[in-house]
């Protein structure tokens, strides 16, 4: 999390023995308002297709993959700025 800014960078979690999964789809845009658990992108292993979920909610300050390219464990989806007692801090 970038305290100063109050965003938090969502990354690609734990997906097992994987590396360079296909981003087949991204669900959101920059601006775009989300709650915690709403899908972001979808990535297709050899074995399955799943979509990746925020872990927090807040407004997306811009997306740092696309669709049709590769991401592995930890790599950094996007920056949220996370809602606090009813604001928004970016």
């Amino acid at each position: 999390m970038n305290a100063a800014a109050g965003l938090v960078e969502v990354r690609v979690p734990d997906m097992g023995n994987f590396k360079d999964v296909a981003i087949i789809d991204v669900l959101v845009k920059p601006g775009e308002k989300i709650e915690p658990e709403a899908p972001l992108v979808t990535l297709e292993t050899e074995k399955a297709t799943m979509d990746v979920p925020s872990t927090v909610g807040g407004v997306v300050e811009k997306i740092h993959i696309a669709k049709g390219g590769t991401v592995s464990t930890g790599t950094s989806l996007s920056p949220c700025g996370r809602k606090r007692r009813g604001l928004l801090v970016r």
